[in-house]
């Protein structure tokens, strides 16, 4: 039987950041603080570290590759990134199906954080930003900087919720309007916090927290036994789609 065809969008939760971080990073014990990490973590852009083959390790260890290995009927392709938004990650399913070169038999679209942005740049490039960072990281970009202060005064948490629910129910519709099956899951608790009340219809999404023990690592992303628990759980879930 030829194997289905999973893809997975989301941000570092799916992308598995931190998973291989204990062989990785040898002063990762040394840090006390996620604020720590993040430094660290950060300071190896400066570096010849190749951060395009780690995520390609944290991918390994992520739960949609833990669902291939539990199941040989699904083929699981893992999108997401970390820091990604909502915006973004809409933008590259929307771009893959549109190619119409790809078999797409599940669509499993984790909701990344409310207040991440995705911007375009000067140079007209797509990236994915928090508005606070955006303003310290990119002061010598005066309309950037401009953009992300002027939406943080006008924005309450409140504000973030309705659009993104919108933007949800209009991806949701263009995935029917593909007939592409597909499953949403809300991994974040300030995303559940600040769901708008104004819609009286939402995108259907799996508020995974509710269902499994995620223990977290330094950074708060999920460790290993987490991602292997959430895909013991969306596995039935996957099979209702697939196998109904």
């Amino acid at each position: 039987m030829e194997k289905k065809q999973i893809h997975f969008f989301g941000c570092s939760y799916t992308a598995g950041h931190e998973l291989p971080d204990s062989y990785t990073f040898p002063w990762l014990n040394e840090c006390k603080s996620a604020e720590d990490y993040y430094k660290r973590f950060t300071e190896l852009y400066s570096t010849d570290f190749d951060m395009d083959e780690y995520k390609i390790e944290c991918k390994k260890l992520a739960y949609p590759a833990i669902l291939s290995s539990l199941d040989n009927r699904y083929n699981c392709i893992n999108h997401a990134d970390f820091g990604s938004s909502v915006k973004g990650e809409i933008y590259k399913a929307i771009n893959l199906i549109e190619k119409n070169n790809t078999n797409i038999d599940l669509l499993v679209f984790q909701i990344p954080y409310f207040t991440r942005e995705l911007i375009l740049t000067n140079e007209d490039k797509l990236e994915n930003h928090l508005l606070g960072e955006l303003i310290t990281q990119n002061s010598h970009d005066y309309s950037l900087t401009r953009y992300a202060e002027s939406k943080l005064v006008t924005h309450s948490p409140r504000h973030w919720g309705f659009h993104t629910q919108l933007e949800l129910l209009l991806f949701d519709g263009y995935l029917k309007s593909k007939n592409i099956p597909s499953i949403f899951l809300n991994m974040d608790y300030f995303n559940e916090e600040y769901e708008s009340t104004l819609l009286e219809v939402s995108v259907e999404a799996l508020r995974l927290l509710d269902h499994i023990e995620a223990q977290r690592t330094i950074g708060f992303h999920f460790n290993c036994d987490t991602h292997v628990n959430i895909a013991n759980y969306i596995k039935n879930l996957v099979d209702a789609k697939l196998f109904p």
